[in-house]
């Protein structure tokens, strides 16, 4: 251990354990550090806004993939350690028919072609009495790291039919903010 004598300590190859009371400065390298288990190592965070009437999204059918749906996010991500968990939390996402052809909406994450998350929704409402489905979806999902080479994590949402994403104004919408949307999303790691 070593001070420069205002304050700054150096500290090497050091274990700590129990209780302290310092500050890690913004300047500290923590890059060979050992976290315990449940510690979060790193987040990163990103967000897509959407003013006006929505997205339209063709029908995936009932196949999704990595090029289905409406792409919100392409997030790129690395994880620090090989055996940690990844966990993605996203804002809620809205999805619905323009006309009566599906039956559900859905919200994806990928990366590569790995599909690490999906939550799909039959209808919880009808639209107005034409018998369209809007649904509300958002994901809270964790899975392994896949090492700890940088990769894009995709977020797609759509429909099963024909549909818009994000929202859909008509005339109904506040004027004061904006009516603009934004989907927020937040990627952590969490050490194992």
């Amino acid at each position: 251990m070593s001070t420069d004598g205002s304050g700054n300590v150096t500290i090497a190859n050091s274990t700590f354990t129990g209780t302290t009371n310092g500050t890690i400065g913004s300047s500290a390298n923590l890059d060979s550090a050992t976290f315990p288990t449940g510690h979060i190592v790193q987040v990163v965070t990103d967000s897509k806004s959407h003013s006006g009437s929505g997205t339209a999204v063709s029908g995936s059918g009932n196949t999704i993939t990595t090029s289905t749906g409406y792409q919100l996010f392409n997030t790129a991500f690395t994880p620090k350690y090989s055996n940690s968990k990844i966990i993605i939390q996203t804002s809620t996402f809205l999805a619905f028919e323009i006309s009566n052809v599906g039956d559900f909406g859905y919200l994806s994450a990928w990366y590569d072609t790995t599909n690490v998350a999906l939550v799909f929704s039959t209808p919880n409402n009808d639209n107005f009495s034409t018998g369209e489905f809007v649904t509300f979806l958002s994901l809270n999902h964790s899975f392994n790291s896949w090492g700890t080479t940088e990769k894009n994590i995709h977020i797609r949402g759509g429909t099963n039919g024909a549909g818009y994403v994000m929202h859909q104004t008509y005339s109904y919408f506040p004027t004061s903010p904006s009516s603009s949307q934004t989907v927020g999303l937040t990627i952590m790691e969490v050490k194992q």
